[in-house]
């Protein structure tokens, strides 16, 4: 196969997409920035679990105070090391020219914060140009990204300090990475390489949906089975071999369980004792629309805030919320059935659309397997799925001839219904927090 890079779909608009990809990631930022700095402000990302068991006290303590507590572990073997250095480097910087007050750790929190909303930001320009590279036009591109941008999970995990918005904008990036995958250069393994590395530091499990993605890429490129198959092994072998020893280095340095199958099999048994597998697999379709457009979340006792006297005692939960298949939620039957239609658009599609679908397909039913026995809840880890599922809700934008229209129209439709459903969310959610006491 020639190493020739191929030519872009519209190679004579590049300035302007790139110019409209470039506005998007700075709305989105904007608008997960000012939620951020809200939730910081009450504070709700100062304690654990309030928001769907999120360990967001966690992830500010080691950045700022490098005290990590045990909480990075064999699920996130690299994220202190990802996180911590870049973060602490800028706010020494930006502390020594006189931001934030010149004050160090001032610098270390508000840098934190803004970690996972510049992430969504770069995630919503991602999947602009994923949905250019398959063929949509710069409109329905920007209505379909729109869409991903204002779901739930992307409004939530984009504003909190954690590390899903970046598992979100590492899957994204795999999918855009793997529909160029005929553009190949000289760089192109080393940047796949470099791509499931992050993804695998960031969160364990993301490296099987970073394989799938190399797979389909090469098989969009071309390659045979056998040929995808080598190859695929090679970037398992590489990553795997990458991460220990950045793994090596987060355990030396901070302050995190040791990696090694002991551990292993306590962290697995600890996630995944107690769960009924075939009530959670079956709960799976309600995480797919909970992750575009939940319903109001319930209330559940906070252990951790109870035991630690936090100012908040409760923890959000959709355990106990209308499933998908309720009759008090039409929008929920909307999503899984236009999710349908368009993955069989997309599978009726050209060979890009094809690998598409059977990727976002292939991650879907890895992470219903996976979280059919291991995990709290379902919503906490719904980046790991939420673009591949806006894709699929994408898909009737790519009918043909006058269906087209009806696809638009009805992607449109759901847009507007999903920013409604979760501005009532969000309404309802910070309605139970409150600007600290003055003193």
């Amino acid at each position: 196969m020639s190493n020739a890079i191929a030519p872009s779909r519209f190679p004579g608009e590049r300035n302007p997409t790139r110019a409209i990809a470039l506005l998007l990631a700075t709305v989105s930022t904007a608008l997960h920035l000012g939620l951020a700095f809200h939730l910081a402000a009450v504070g709700a990302v100062d304690q654990y679990d309030v928001f769907f068991h999120a360990d967001t006290q966690a992830r500010l303590a080691c950045v700022v105070d490098l005290v990590c507590d045990h909480r990075s572990s064999f699920s996130h073997p690299a994220l202190d090391l990802f996180v911590n250095l870049p973060v602490r480097s800028l706010a020494w910087g930006a502390s020594a020219l006189g931001a934030f007050g010149a004050d160090i750790e001032a610098a270390r929190r508000g840098i934190a914060l803004m970690l996972s909303p510049l992430a969504a930001g770069l995630q919503s320009a991602l999947v602009f140009l994923l949905l250019i590279e398959l063929g949509l036009s710069r409109l329905n591109s920007l209505l379909a990204s729109t869409l991903a941008s204002i779901s739930l999970s992307a409004l939530l995990f984009g504003s909190i300090p954690e590390s899903f918005a970046l598992s979100g904008v590492a899957i994204t990036g795999g999918l855009l990475a793997a529909v160029r995958a005929q553009q190949e250069t000289r760089w192109t393994f080393a940047r796949w390489v470099a791509l499931s590395v992050f993804a695998m530091g960031v969160t364990i499990t993301n490296l099987a949906s970073l394989l799938v993605l190399y797979a389909v890429g090469r098989r969009i490129a071309g390659d045979d089975a056998q040929r995808i198959a080598r190859r695929t092994a090679g970037l398992a072998l590489a990553t795997l071999g990458i991460t220990f020893v950045l793994a090596s280095f987060t355990v030396a340095i901070y302050d995190m369980r040791p990696l090694n199958f002991q551990e292993g099999e306590r962290y697995i048994t600890k996630w995944s004792e107690g769960n009924d597998r075939l009530a959670r697999f079956a709960q799976f379709p309600t995480a797919l629309v909970n992750s575009v457009a939940g319903v109001p979340p319930d209330r559940a006792p906070n252990y951790q805030g109870q035991i630690n006297d936090s100012r908040y005692k409760f923890r959000f939960t959709f355990d106990t919320t209308p499933g998908a298949f309720s009759g008090s939620r039409p929008l929920a039957w909307l999503l899984l059935m236009t999710s349908l239609l368009g993955g069989i658009v997309l599978a009726r599609g050209d060979t890009q659309q094809r690998c598409a679908a059977a990727a976002s397909l292939l991650i879907l039913a890895g992470n219903a397997l996976l979280h059919s026995f291991w995990g709290v809840g379902h919503f906490l880890y719904s980046q790991h799925w939420q673009p591949v599922f806006c894709l699929l809700l994408a898909g009737p934008l790519f009918l043909r001839g006058r269906a087209r229209v009806a696809g638009a129209g009805l992607v449109a439709a759901i847009t507007l219904a999903v920013a409604a459903q979760n501005w009532t969310v969000w309404r309802v959610i910070l309605a139970h927090f409150s600007l600290p006491p003055v003193s």
